[in-house]
Protein backbone atom coordinates (compact mmCIF):
# COMPACT_ATOMS: atom_id res chain seq x y z
CA UNK A 1 0.00 0.00 0.00
CA UNK A 2 1.48 3.34 -0.98
CA UNK A 3 -0.05 6.64 -0.09
CA UNK A 4 1.51 10.07 -0.65
CA UNK A 5 0.69 10.83 2.99
CA UNK A 6 3.19 8.15 4.02
CA UNK A 7 6.93 8.25 3.46
CA UNK A 8 7.25 4.57 2.73
CA UNK A 9 5.67 1.62 1.02
CA UNK A 10 4.17 -1.28 2.95
CA UNK A 11 3.19 -4.51 1.26
CA UNK A 12 0.53 -6.34 3.28
CA UNK A 13 -1.47 -9.48 2.60
CA UNK A 14 -4.48 -8.34 0.59
CA UNK A 15 -6.94 -9.98 2.95
CA UNK A 16 -5.42 -8.54 6.12
CA UNK A 17 -8.69 -7.21 7.49
CA UNK A 18 -10.29 -10.63 7.09
CA UNK A 19 -7.38 -12.38 8.82
CA UNK A 20 -6.99 -9.94 11.72
CA UNK A 21 -10.10 -7.81 11.94
CA UNK A 22 -7.78 -4.79 11.99
CA UNK A 23 -7.86 -2.05 9.40
CA UNK A 24 -4.93 -1.98 6.98
CA UNK A 25 -4.46 1.77 7.50
CA UNK A 26 -3.86 1.21 11.22
CA UNK A 27 -1.19 -1.37 10.42
CA UNK A 28 0.48 1.03 8.00
CA UNK A 29 0.44 3.77 10.65
CA UNK A 30 1.98 1.42 13.23
CA UNK A 31 4.77 0.52 10.83
CA UNK A 32 5.35 4.14 9.85
CA UNK A 33 5.65 5.30 13.47
CA UNK A 34 8.03 2.45 14.28
CA UNK A 35 10.30 3.09 11.28
CA UNK A 36 10.59 6.76 12.24
CA UNK A 37 12.62 5.72 15.30
CA UNK A 38 15.57 5.26 12.96
CA UNK A 39 14.79 6.37 9.41
CA UNK A 40 13.09 9.33 7.81
CA UNK A 41 13.59 8.36 4.17
CA UNK A 42 11.21 6.21 2.15
CA UNK A 43 11.42 2.51 3.02
CA UNK A 44 9.73 -0.69 1.83
CA UNK A 45 8.39 -3.20 4.35
CA UNK A 46 6.55 -6.44 3.63
CA UNK A 47 4.17 -7.88 6.24
CA UNK A 48 2.89 -11.44 5.78
CA UNK A 49 0.49 -13.36 8.00
CA UNK A 50 0.95 -17.12 8.11
CA UNK A 51 -0.18 -20.24 9.95
CA UNK A 52 1.76 -22.23 12.57
CA UNK A 53 3.07 -24.77 10.08
CA UNK A 54 4.59 -22.07 7.88
CA UNK A 55 6.18 -20.07 10.70
CA UNK A 56 7.63 -23.23 12.23
CA UNK A 57 9.22 -24.19 8.91
CA UNK A 58 10.65 -20.69 8.43
CA UNK A 59 11.95 -20.62 12.01
CA UNK A 60 13.66 -23.97 11.48
CA UNK A 61 15.02 -23.10 8.02
CA UNK A 62 16.45 -19.71 8.97
CA UNK A 63 17.13 -19.91 12.70
CA UNK A 64 17.51 -23.67 13.20
CA UNK A 65 14.80 -23.54 15.88
CA UNK A 66 12.21 -26.25 15.35
CA UNK A 67 9.23 -24.55 16.98
CA UNK A 68 6.54 -22.00 16.29
CA UNK A 69 7.01 -18.34 17.11
CA UNK A 70 4.77 -15.30 16.88
CA UNK A 71 6.98 -13.19 14.61
CA UNK A 72 10.05 -13.49 12.41
CA UNK A 73 11.89 -10.55 10.89
CA UNK A 74 14.18 -10.64 7.90
CA UNK A 75 16.08 -7.34 7.67
CA UNK A 76 17.44 -6.36 4.28
CA UNK A 77 18.79 -2.88 5.02
CA UNK A 78 21.69 -4.22 7.05
CA UNK A 79 23.86 -7.28 6.50
CA UNK A 80 24.68 -9.31 3.41
CA UNK A 81 22.22 -7.62 1.04
CA UNK A 82 22.39 -4.03 2.28
CA UNK A 83 24.18 -2.74 -0.82
CA UNK A 84 21.29 -4.00 -2.98
CA UNK A 85 18.45 -2.92 -0.74
CA UNK A 86 18.84 0.71 0.20
CA UNK A 87 15.06 1.20 0.34
CA UNK A 88 14.06 -2.34 1.35
CA UNK A 89 13.85 -2.48 5.12
CA UNK A 90 12.78 -6.13 5.11
CA UNK A 91 10.04 -8.66 5.77
CA UNK A 92 8.00 -9.33 8.89
CA UNK A 93 6.23 -12.69 9.10
CA UNK A 94 3.50 -12.98 11.75
CA UNK A 95 1.68 -16.10 12.91
CA UNK A 96 -1.90 -15.05 13.71
CA UNK A 97 -2.56 -18.24 15.68
CA UNK A 98 0.41 -17.51 17.95
CA UNK A 99 -0.73 -13.92 18.42
CA UNK A 100 -4.18 -15.19 19.44
CA UNK A 101 -2.60 -17.63 21.93
CA UNK A 102 -0.31 -14.92 23.34
CA UNK A 103 -3.30 -12.64 23.87
CA UNK A 104 -5.27 -15.37 25.60
CA UNK A 105 -2.33 -16.46 27.79
CA UNK A 106 -1.55 -12.85 28.78
CA UNK A 107 -5.24 -11.99 29.26
CA UNK A 108 -5.13 -9.09 26.82
CA UNK A 109 -7.15 -8.48 23.69
CA UNK A 110 -6.04 -9.69 20.29
CA UNK A 111 -5.67 -6.18 18.82
CA UNK A 112 -3.24 -5.11 21.55
CA UNK A 113 -1.10 -8.21 21.08
CA UNK A 114 -1.09 -7.91 17.29
CA UNK A 115 0.02 -4.28 17.50
CA UNK A 116 2.77 -5.29 19.94
CA UNK A 117 3.98 -8.06 17.61
CA UNK A 118 3.97 -5.79 14.53
CA UNK A 119 6.02 -3.19 16.39
CA UNK A 120 8.35 -5.90 17.71
CA UNK A 121 8.95 -7.29 14.22
CA UNK A 122 9.66 -3.88 12.72
CA UNK A 123 12.03 -3.01 15.58
CA UNK A 124 14.02 -6.11 14.61
CA UNK A 125 14.14 -4.78 11.03
CA UNK A 126 15.60 -1.59 12.47
CA UNK A 127 18.40 -3.58 14.06
CA UNK A 128 17.13 -3.91 17.62
CA UNK A 129 17.87 -7.28 19.22
CA UNK A 130 16.54 -8.27 22.63
CA UNK A 131 18.97 -11.21 22.69
CA UNK A 132 21.73 -8.66 23.27
CA UNK A 133 21.43 -7.70 26.93
CA UNK A 134 22.40 -4.04 26.44
CA UNK A 135 19.72 -3.58 23.76
CA UNK A 136 16.90 -5.50 25.41
CA UNK A 137 15.61 -2.71 27.66
CA UNK A 138 15.86 -0.09 24.90
CA UNK A 139 13.96 -2.31 22.45
CA UNK A 140 11.16 -3.09 24.88
CA UNK A 141 10.88 0.57 25.94
CA UNK A 142 10.40 1.58 22.30
CA UNK A 143 7.91 -1.24 21.83
CA UNK A 144 5.73 -0.36 24.82
CA UNK A 145 5.93 3.39 24.18
CA UNK A 146 4.74 2.91 20.59
CA UNK A 147 2.07 0.46 21.70
CA UNK A 148 0.54 3.08 24.02
CA UNK A 149 0.05 5.40 21.02
CA UNK A 150 -2.22 2.88 19.33
CA UNK A 151 -4.37 1.68 22.23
Amino acid sequence: MYDDNYDFYVEIDEDITLKTGIDENLIVDIIQQTIRIKYSEKMIVDITFVDKETIKKLNNDYRKIDSVTDVLSFPLKEGDFSEFSQKLLGDVIICIDCVEENAENNKINFKEELIRVIIHGVLHLLGFDHAIHSEKQIMFEHQEELLKKFL
